[in-house]
């Protein structure tokens, strides 16, 4: 009877361990997604997530994992020439579908033919810090006759004092003549910091078609490291900008307005690459 008694102990525990194993894949198949595009079916990389005023993002591969407990919340889904998508946790399943925009550019005519540049390479011994939960903005005016797309943005980091698998957001808000700044005519995109520094600080944006109109364009600069998951990361990140010759007004995100600081200042120094 004893050694019965031992036998089902035995087999409760291994069919228990087996339907608890069951039980965690289950719950992780429903606690990961992937987003796509609505027509081709492409993952899309870097997806913005909102999660009660905090943001996410997927991976790489388009792929997001719900790490903390969000029953009964509603995820923000964004990218930008896509319409979001908002969905609450208890219905999400395991693919996610943004829908393209249908985006009219208006026609760009370039009175040169050659590229010009926008901004100083040559920068000063000084730096600004762009640390956690800040994003910093800085305002390219548009002092030349011609307009067109972005092809490159180049800035020069002095010092990364974080993990390279941090990423840097870059958002690119158009101008109006009064120098406001619409979300609605804002590019936002992510790229990894380890290529970043690959490539020299210097990033190819000529797919993006990114437009650099009459008023300038208005740069955001935010370090984010919450891709893939919406768990916590604790640690510290900071990257170290060299500043530009000249002074200037810098810009500061709160919640969803730009504050313009109220005096001159050391900027960020930032290149644009136009053709």
């Amino acid at each position: 009877m004893l050694i019965a008694n031992l036998f089902y102990n035995k087999k409760s525990k291994q069919c228990l361990s087996a339907l608890f194993i069951f039980l965690s894949q289950v719950i992780f198949c429903q606690n990961q997604f992937i987003v796509k595009d609505s027509i081709t079916k492409e993952k899309l990389k870097f997806v913005k997530i909102e999660i009660d005023d905090k943001n996410y993002y997927t991976d790489s591969l388009g792929s997001f994992t719900i790490g903390e407990n969000i029953d009964n919340k509603f995820l923000t889904i964004k990218k930008s020439g896509y319409y979001q998508n908002k969905i609450i946790s208890n219905k999400i399943k395991n693919e996610i579908l943004l829908s393209p925009k249908e985006i009219e550019i208006e026609q760009v005519i370039i009175n040169q033919k050659k590229q010009f540049v926008v901004g100083e390479r040559i920068y000063k011994k000084s730096t600004t810090y762009l640390t956690d939960n800040v994003q910093l903005g800085v305002l390219l005016k548009n002092n030349k006759d011609s307009i067109g797309f972005i092809r490159f943005i180049e800035f020069f980091i002095k010092k990364n004092s974080m993990d390279e698998n941090r990423y840097l957001e870059l958002s690119f808000s158009e101008v109006d003549t009064k120098n406001n700044f619409s979300e609605n005519n804002t590019i936002t995109l992510v790229e990894p910091i380890s290529k970043i520094l690959k490539f020299k600080n210097k990033i190819d944006l000529s797919s993006y078609k990114i437009p650099f109109g009459k008023n300038g364009t208005l740069i955001g600069l935010k370090l984010i490291n919450k891709v893939g998951s919406n768990s916590e990361d604790f640690s510290k990140s900071v990257l170290q900008f060299y500043n530009s010759k000249s002074k200037d007004y810098m810009y500061m995100r709160k919640s969803t307005d730009w504050i313009k600081y109220p005096s001159k200042t050391d900027v960020i120094d930032i290149v644009l690459y136009i053709n």
